[in-house]
């Protein structure tokens, strides 16, 4: 319950916020689509931050105070990525949700003007959700009101910052200018850092002199150089990449993957994300935990089934599945249901009960099996385990102060010991299989 109060998107952003909250990794929701989607689609959003007070900190606005009246949506809906959302328990009422989720007549709260949804309470378990999104903006129009907030700059932002947005605005149109941002982060020797120099918040300082920062710094710079030209722009929290489990065709996101990039408003289109965290070259990339490419989503690169089933980033696949099969089972499993169960389980005889009891023993011994082996490959501690294996199947006795030598000296089979002095000494690496295949061999032996 304490770790959920650092989970999210802080209240306010400045140079060096997301350092901080992406150390958790915590999961905060399973994400299952329907309909294939790709990388780029992988943004779900939970909070806006519209305004820069004069020390430079982002900060969200009110909406229904600030603007007071409904925003326009678009009239042509067409959701074309139907998505289930398993929220786990943060404590907080945000719903993470893809970006141009359709509206719903129940469950959370929709703010048309920022697109997010938030419960009316605040959540005290795990929660799943059915959503829709579409492919384009949902928001056509923005009142004069918006527009001016969606410009504000205070006068503590450097002029140079302004100068230069201004100058290489000339002679290209919104979106140009726009792409052109992105290919100057991308060019320009821009580093992405999770441990930047300190600088404060200090944008101009990053923009024209330092050139390392984590997404924040990107976003809330881009979104300044936006401004300075006349576009209306924002800047986006959330969450982006996740780890895919192949075993049960669903993302799983933690803390880790919070993310902030840039919505910029583009005339008779909308709002438009831009990333300029994306487009740092890979060999630019330093000092980095959410590179949002993680080993354990490459499992197929193991070199058999055992080592994809047994590895340890095949555990971690197998215990997200298990984890969100039962959930998804729990959360859709109705009243009705558990009186349904209930009533099945008052008719069992003894013989049911005594086999039920049996089936759970027998699942726990498999879990304690695959919890030893999981603490095995994380210990690499092979030998231990051979040696082990050896003393038992040969009835051998073990004294303080005896080596291994005096130990075996009495065995007639010595390939195993020679297995297990090739490990133990001279620090032979072998794989999981082989392990698993000589500690077969050992327990055969005759």
């Amino acid at each position: 319950a304490n770790k959920s109060n650092n989970l999210g998107i802080p209240d306010k952003i400045s140079l060096g916020s997301f350092q901080q909250i992406t150390l958790e990794d915590e999961d905060i929701f399973n994400v299952k689509f329907f309909e294939r989607v790709n990388q780029s689609q992988l943004y779900f959003r939970v909070k806006t931050f519209e305004m820069l007070d004069q020390l430079k900190n982002w900060r969200s606005i009110d909406t229904k105070v600030t603007f007071r009246r409904k925003s326009n949506i678009a009239k042509n809906i067409n959701p074309a990525i139907k998505y289930d959302l398993i929220l786990f328990n943060h404590g907080k009422k945000w719903v993470p949700v893809l970006d141009y989720t359709v509206p719903k007549e129940s469950g959370p709260k929709y703010n048309p003007y920022n697109f997010s949804y938030n419960l009316p309470q605040k959540m005290s378990s795990k929660k799943k959700f059915i959503f829709s999104a579409q492919d384009t903006p949902l928001n056509k129009d923005i009142s004069i009101k918006e527009r001016s907030y969606y410009l504000q700059i205070p006068n503590t932002v450097n002029d140079e910052l302004i100068k230069w947005a201004k100058k290489n605005k000339i002679n290209k149109s919104d979106t140009e200018y726009s792409k052109f941002l992105l290919n100057y982060f991308q060019n320009e020797n821009f580093y992405y850092n999770l441990k930047p120099e300190p600088i404060g918040n200090n944008y101009s300082k990053f923009f024209f002199e330092t050139k390392e920062g984590y997404c924040e710094y990107y976003a809330g710079t881009m979104t300044l150089l936006l401004r300075a030209a006349g576009i209306p722009s924002r800047i986006v929290t959330g969450f982006y990449g996740g780890r895919y489990n192949n075993l049960g065709d669903f993302y799983t996101f933690s803390q880790e993957d919070a993310h902030s990039w840039v919505e910029a408003w583009i005339n008779d289109i909308g709002w438009i994300r831009f990333d300029p965290t994306q487009v740092i070259p890979p060999q630019r990339v330093k000092n980095t935990i959410n590179s949002f490419s993680r080993e354990e989503n490459d499992i197929e690169i193991e070199q058999n089934e055992l080592q994809k089933f047994f590895g340890e980033k095949g555990l971690n696949l197998w215990v997200r599945y298990l984890d969100y099969q039962w959930t998804n089972y729990l959360i859709n499993y109705n009243q009705i249901e558990q009186k349904k169960l209930l009533s099945k389980l008052s008719d069992f005889d003894k013989n049911t009960y005594l086999n039920l009891i049996q089936n759970i023993i027998f699942i726990i011994f498999v879990i304690f099996i695959a919890l030893l082996i999981k603490f095995i490959l994380n210990k690499k501690n092979y030998s231990a385990v051979i040696f082990y294996l050896i003393i038992k199947k040969n009835k051998l006795k073990e004294y303080p102060g005896q080596t291994h030598q005096s130990i075996f000296k009495n065995i007639e089979n010595k390939k195993f010991i020679t297995n297990y002095e090739k490990i133990k000494f001279n620090n032979q690496k072998i794989s999981v299989f082989e392990f698993l295949l000589i500690c077969l061999k050992i327990i055969k032996t005759s």
